[in-house]
Order: structure tokens, then sequence, then C-alpha cells
């Protein structure tokens, strides 16, 4: 097995070098790989607590969109659901986004 640092994917053609993605994410994002998609990723502690925040901050635009826009129009209400979508699914939903460049909500 290749040493994380230097482990390259291939997608859809491309070589993608996970090198810009340091520590954590990139632990995460081997394991997910390596599973072949059946590994969704460990508790977010950074995206539970920040939520939406962490989401725009990982260019996860509609996710953030989303989840900003019915805590607004519940009062409040769907703010915690996200939170747990985000602690459960964080790295998952960043792994598509930065590997796969695909945007998935779950």
């Amino acid at each position: 097995m290749m040493d994380p640092e230097h482990k390259v994917y291939y997608n859809d053609g491309d070589y993608i070098a996970i090198n810009s993605h340091k520590g954590y994410y990139r632990n995460e994002f081997n394991k997910i790989y390596e599973s072949k998609g059946q590994y969704k990723g460990k508790w977010n502690w950074a995206s539970f607590l920040f939520g939406s925040f962490w989401a725009m901050t990982k260019g996860l635009w509609p996710q953030a969109i989303l989840s900003l826009f019915l805590t607004m129009i519940t009062g409040g209400l769907a703010g915690p659901i996200f939170w747990f979508v985000f602690g459960f699914r964080g790295n998952h939903m960043f792994y598509n986004k930065a590997i796969k460049g695909k945007t998935k909500f779950l």
C-alpha cells in the first residue's frame, strides 16, 4: 500500500493528487477511496459545530445554502438536523466534492 502522503487517485481519466488535503482529510479520503465508497467517513466535529459555515469553507455551497434557507424558513428547527447531517456525512460530502468533483447532498 502506498504512503497516504503520495497517493494519487484515478477518476474518469484524470489523475488527482491528494497532497493539497493535509492530515485529517487525507486520511479520511484514503479510507473512503480504498473502501470503494463503502466507508462513509467518521464523525466530524468541525462540520457538526460549524455546520453551514464549515460547508462554505469546503466549497459545498449547495448544501450550505439549502441548510441556511431551510433553517431560516423553519424558524431554526431544521438547524439541529443539518448539524447532525454535516457531522455524520460531512467527510463524505467533502470527498465527493474535492476528489470526484461531484456535489451530493447525502
